[in-house]
């Protein structure tokens, strides 16, 4: 979705055709489709890195692709305001901040110690 803000017009641009199609009926309808599919997509990967023990078992996968799609949404608007790096780098850093509390602890695996008897 980064591609849709490469640059400020590219952007507007977009921006111009979302609001044609949040105002056309059979555009709109389109749109929703879209974005249920993204959503699923998104809830799919979660549940792949939650089996995966990625993600803390703990995660509603639903939940945070609901979080992870308004992250990134909010994140093209907010990218256009303050125009720090690339939207890319802007979007990654937000989804990384959303997904961070979810991530799974990491613990090395115990080494097994074997003490001779002296």
């Amino acid at each position: 979705m980064a591609n849709l803000a490469e640059s400020a017009a590219a952007l507007s641009r977009n921006l111009a055709y979302l609001q044609i199609d949040l105002a056309d009926p059979e555009f709109r309808a389109h749109l929703a489709t879209q974005a249920r599919a993204t959503r699923r997509g998104f809830q799919t990967l979660l549940e792949s890195a939650i089996s995966a023990g990625e993600l803390s078992r703990s995660t509603d996968a639903a939940r945070l692709a609901r979080t992870i799609e308004v992250a990134i949404n909010g994140s093209l608007l907010t990218w256009a305001f303050y125009h720090d790096g690339a939207s890319a780098r802007w979007m990654r850093d937000n989804v990384d901040a959303v997904l961070a509390p979810h991530v799974a602890i990491r613990r090395k695996p115990r080494t097994t110690r074997h003490h001779r008897a002296k």
